[in-house]
């Protein structure tokens, strides 16, 4: 499905906003509140999006793993490189992105 700009503008802007509203939910309990928040996207826009509103709420760890996958060949319908479609990894993709960037990020938050 494709949409037009301004449609699309408007995805991302309810999008974010509710990640914005599900980040508050901890801030509102004594328990929860230090705990941490570790998330990534995955689109350009998405990212964007989330630098703007998201990654400055408290305990937020907004990890941007652009890059680190191999693209997928152009024109192709099947699984291809590390992707198993335009948005989500193949296992061994989501293996690279948790190698490069979850198992640190958590490594440090959890000492």
């Amino acid at each position: 499905m494709t949409t037009t700009p301004s449609k699309a503008h408007s995805i991302f802007e309810d999008v974010v906003g509710y990640i914005v509203q599900w980040i508050g939910l901890p801030q509102q309990s004594k328990l929860n509140k230090p705990t941490p928040v570790v998330l990534h996207g995955v689109i350009d826009t998405l990212n964007d999006w989330l630098v703007k509103l998201v990654k400055p709420l408290p305990n937020v760890h907004l990890l941007d793993t652009r890059n680190t996958l191999t693209l997928v060949e152009p024109g192709t319908t099947k699984a291809s490189n590390d992707w198993m479609d335009e948005i989500h990894a193949v296992p061994a993709g989501w293996a690279k992105i948790a190698e490069r960037w979850w198992n640190p990020k958590l490594e440090a938050l959890l000492k």
